[in-house]
C-alpha cells in the first residue's frame, strides 16, 4: 500500500516551479528572456542586529532568493547602491540551467557600467562605522 507523504507535494511543487522557470527562459515560450533581473531582499538590508534572533524576519528577507535555489537555476546577488539611510540595496539576476556564464556576463556588464556611479565610491555604512 502506497500512502502519500508530504514530500510527494513538495516535488510537485518544486516541479511547477521549475517549469515556470523553464518557460520564462523559453525562446519559443511567450517571455523569451534571456535573464530575469529582480530586488534580492523585499527591503533595503536591516539595521545591525536589528533582527537578530527574529527568524520570520529573516525568512521573509530571503523570499526573492529561494525560488531560484528551489528550481536549481543560477542566480546571483549583486550590489545596486545605498538607500537614503546608507543601508544598501541588492538586485539579482537569474538565468536559465547552466547559463551561469549568460549571468555573469550580465553582471559584469552592469558593474562596468555602474563604476562611475557616485554609489561605487561610497562604502557601505557598517563598514565606514567599523572604521571610525
Amino acid at each position: 500500500m502506497h500512502t502519500h507523504s508530504n514530500s510527494d507535494g513538495i516535488d510537485k511543487t518544486l516541479e511547477y516551479l521549475k517549469d515556470d522557470f523553464e518557460g520564462i527562459f523559453d525562446k519559443k515560450g511567450s517571455y523569451h528572456l534571456d535573464a530575469l533581473l529582480t530586488p534580492t531582499t523585499p527591503s533595503t538590508a536591516f539595521e545591525l542586529g536589528a533582527v537578530y534572533g527574529n527568524t520570520v524576519m529573516m525568512q521573509c528577507a530571503d523570499q526573492f532568493t529561494v525560488p531560484a535555489n528551489h528550481a536549481g537555476i543560477p542566480g546571483i546577488s549583486i550590489p545596486a547602491g545605498f538607500d537614503q539611510t546608507g543601508l544598501p540595496i541588492g538586485i539579482q539576476l537569474l538565468g536559465p540551467d547552466y547559463r551561469e556564464d549568460l549571468i555573469m556576463r550580465i553582471g559584469h556588464a552592469y558593474e562596468q557600467a555602474t563604476q562611475t556611479a557616485e554609489w561605487r565610491q561610497t562604502k557601505p555604512r557598517v563598514v565606514r562605522e567599523l572604521e571610525e
